[in-house]
């Protein structure tokens, strides 16, 4: 196997670690303390429906010196937002009997000035009857932040990743698929998101090194992105005998209807600029917002015959229905263009992660539905206002 060969192959497996989906950053609660602390609490709890058990308990009991028996651990209980005194504890791990552990997390939030302090001594009021040697109390941050009070343990996600890693490795037999999934993908949130370390970055890294000459030859005769799509979107759209796209710019494509076109053709300009016509549909990689891909309907007014200018401009803002998303025709551009309508197609997160051929999966599927559902509206409203039939 050569060279190429072997990278394609490690390279389809970052492509795969790329987008896999993960449900914590579909929700956006990748960063949410609350998502994390209800997790870690599902995950503490020896009667979890993860058909883990008491594995994680006793793990960190081992990890940090703690001295529960069997019985200790089997009988926990583990409470989320324990109330007290109308202060709520993030996370409180305890038999009621023998002994207790806290857990305060903060990811982005600080701690209060008096806020650990507080939560100490209502425990200790609490838990008066638990010996001192049995009441653990722990400040759990990304980094293993410093407390503001000297009773607070530190300990850091890079553990709770340590023994899930660890966890996950060794129960893999024993625990549902869906248990499987959601520790993966939770121990990913911990590393990309929390902890910000990036082993996607680092592979990268060690493949280039490997592959140096490989990579160096690919770089130097690639295309850009943005050239590919444009190719791709002049292809699809010349697939339809109705549509044919006229003018092709950096990161734009410029297209038009058969009938949309001969609607127009008599009743332009004297010196017209635009040979597409006044009235076009247009692909465009906007820049207004990093690299996305919008749909637009835009007129060049001043290649309109000026007769119509006027009764153009009451018509399209009268018709609501039509024009009614994004319309800027109050707003002429310097070159004399309008935007009249338009649709985002893919969004900046879909361009980005996407590949180039799932990216013209998603145009092919976005023209279809335009010819089949959306052109014709437009084609008829400018027939007849040419024809003065509106």
């Amino acid at each position: 196997m050569d060279n190429f060969e072997l990278l394609e192959k490690e390279l389809d497996e970052i492509s795969k670690s790329i987008n896999n989906i993960n449900y914590f950053k579909i929700i956006k609660k990748e960063k949410s303390e609350t998502v994390h602390s209800d997790i870690l609490a599902w995950l503490f709890n020896p009667q979890g429906n993860h058909n883990l058990q008491t594995t994680l308990l006793r793990r960190f009991a081992s990890k940090e010196n703690l001295h529960l028996t069997i019985n200790q651990v089997k009988n926990a209980l583990v409470k989320r937002e324990f109330n007290l005194a109308g202060k709520k504890k993030d996370i409180l791990i305890t038999d009621n009997s023998t002994f207790f552990i806290a857990i305060e997390n903060k990811i982005r939030a600080s701690q209060g000035d008096e806020q650990l302090e507080s939560y100490y001594y209502l425990l200790e009021r609490k838990f008066w009857y638990i010996q001192n040697s049995n009441r653990h109390y722990y400040y759990l941050t990304p980094n293993g932040d410093e407390p503001n009070h000297n009773k607070w343990k530190i300990i850091d996600y890079g553990l709770i990743k340590e023994l899930l890693n660890d966890i996950l490795a060794k129960t893999k037999s024993i625990i549902s698929n869906q248990t499987k999934e959601i520790i993966e993908q939770y121990i990913n949130v911990i590393g990309r998101d929390v902890l910000k370390q990036d082993d996607i970055k680092e592979k990268c890294k060690e493949l280039y090194k490997k592959y140096s000459n490989v990579l160096d030859m690919i770089f130097e005769n690639r295309m850009e992105k943005h050239l590919i799509i444009n190719n791709d979107i002049n292809d699809i759209i010349n697939e339809y005998d109705n549509l044919s796209s006229i003018k092709t710019e950096d990161k734009k494509v410029k297209f038009t209807s058969s009938r949309l076109f001969d609607s127009q053709k008599n009743k332009i300009s004297k010196n017209p600029r635009n040979a597409i016509g006044p009235i076009y549909f247009e692909f465009a990689i906007d820049d207004d917002i990093k690299d996305k891909i919008v749909l637009y309907l835009k007129c060049f007014l001043r290649d309109l015959d000026e007769k119509y200018h006027s009764r153009f401009r009451t018509e399209i803002l009268k018709n609501k229905l039509l024009f009614r998303e994004n319309n800027d025709l109050e707003n002429e551009s310097k070159d004399g263009h309008f935007t009249l309508w338009k649709k985002e197609i893919l969004t900046n997160d879909e361009y980005r992660n996407s590949t180039i051929s799932e990216i013209r999966e998603k145009l092919e599927n976005s023209i279809l539905e335009f010819n089949e559902k959306i052109l014709v509206k437009y084609e008829i409203f400018f027939e007849n206002f040419f024809k003065n039939e509106i």
